[in-house]
């Protein structure tokens, strides 16, 4: 008898020092603590960088050959010689793709707090890539140097089309779209880790959308005003967003992580936690959100910008 009351006890304890710790994580902010928050952040990146040095470590093959590729075409660039025919075109377009890759990570990274590089760079680029086409009536001319984006003298004049001005940017798009879909790994990884260690799997399930509907009703009981009603008609809204793509990416999976990729989606971060979630495969996640970041959301922008910029609408 004395055991049993114990471990009930015990039971109770735990319970309790669980729910405390539950309630201390959500307090634990950048702006309510930014020393522990600071700590915490640097314990983590110190854990992926051991792990990242013991995944290099245990498949040390493909790190010496990576390591000899990369110290054979720093030397290959530093020498002359005529192979740098061919190493300036390597060259240029290794750090082009390097920069786009980089800028489409920094749009989507951080839960959607990232910099949003396609108003900064991306939209900008194809909208004077539209103007300079439609001016010169032609696409001889050059988007990087010196002479970027001036018409030149012996130009083959032809109508410019929506598919040759896609062609003209495509690749920058495309790399950018390819960032973005990179960009929104951490949250999957996240959840995934989450909900196998089974520690936060309530937090990051349906109560959490339920916390939600219920503050919104009990505020309502206590409180009135427009902007109330309004804050809460968007935490309803919110929520019920919350709860729609989880049922549609927990039953359709691929389809469901596409059809969300594909369009302007602010939410899309919690697509991401939703797939770790359910433990959708690393690999339907990610091609589900290549594709429809990389080529259907991109060419649905491109064409967007590239209607906005032409001479014709500018002009009106």
């Amino acid at each position: 008898m004395y055991n049993e009351e114990h471990l009930e006890e015990e039971t109770a304890q735990i319970k309790t020092l669980r729910n405390q710790q539950k309630l201390r994580r959500k307090t634990i902010t950048l702006f309510n603590a930014p020393i522990e928050t600071s700590r915490y952040f640097s314990l983590i990146m110190l854990g992926w960088i051991r792990s990242g040095l013991q995944f290099l470590r245990e498949r040390y093959i493909i790190s010496t050959v990576i390591s000899l590729l990369l110290l054979t075409s720093v030397v290959l660039s530093s020498m002359e010689g005529y192979h740098q025919k061919y190493m300036v075109p390597i060259t240029h377009w290794t750090v082009l793709g390097s920069w786009w890759i980089l800028l489409g990570v920094a749009s989507s990274i951080g839960l959607g707090t990232g910099l949003h590089t396609f108003l900064l760079y991306l939209g900008p680029y194809i909208a004077q890539v539209t103007l300079a086409a439609t001016e010169c009536n032609s696409l001889d001319f050059d988007t990087w140097g010196e002479n970027s984006f001036l018409c030149p003298p012996n130009s083959r004049k032809s109508e410019v089309t929506i598919a040759a001005i896609v062609s003209k940017v495509w690749i920058e798009a495309f790399l950018w779209g390819v960032g973005t879909a990179i960009g929104e790994l951490p949250p999957y990884f996240v959840a995934r880790s989450a909900k196998r260690s089974s520690e936060r799997l309530k937090e990051l399930g349906e109560d959490d959308v339920n916390d939600v509907d219920i503050v919104g009703v009990n505020d309502t009981n206590k409180k009135n005003g427009y902007f109330h009603d309004f804050k809460v008609w968007i935490t309803s809204f919110v929520a019920k967003q919350i709860q729609s793509m989880f049922r549609h990416l927990g039953n359709f999976r691929f389809l469901g992580i596409l059809l969300f990729a594909s369009i302007p989606n602010p939410l899309f971060d919690l697509a991401g936690l939703t797939a770790g979630h359910f433990l959708i495969p690393f690999h339907t996640f990610f091609m589900a959100t290549l594709v429809g970041k990389a080529v259907i959301k991109v060419s649905i922008q491109v064409c967007i910008t590239r209607f906005s910029f032409s001479l014709k609408t500018v002009s009106y």
